[in-house]
């Protein structure tokens, strides 16, 4: 089984740049657009449990991935920054 979840743009006002910086993937037969791993890591801040922590924890181990949602949590939650970069660091030091 494959997890999928479906997002209410309205919600968020980064989903329009979310789209158009998603990868198109073929998924059961049907191409599917998949949100790039710094996008995914905003909608998970957002939510912000701990199943959503720990997810974010793994994609931050990614190359370029800490650099790149670091850049649009300050763009879109900067007073979230100083958190995020401790996740970062965590993220780092596999705490």
């Amino acid at each position: 089984g494959e997890d999928v979840d479906f997002l209410q743009p309205e919600l968020f006002p980064w989903t329009d740049k979310a789209m158009q910086a998603a990868v198109v993937k073929d998924f059961m037969g049907h191409k599917v657009k998949v949100l790039t791993p710094e996008y995914i890591v905003l909608y998970k801040f957002q939510a912000g449990r701990d199943r959503d922590f720990s997810d974010i924890k793994a994609l931050l181990t990614l190359p370029g991935v800490p650099d790149k949602a670091s850049h649009l949590i300050a763009l879109y939650m900067p007073e979230e920054l100083e958190d995020f970069k401790q996740m970062v660091l965590e993220a780092e030091y596999g705490v």
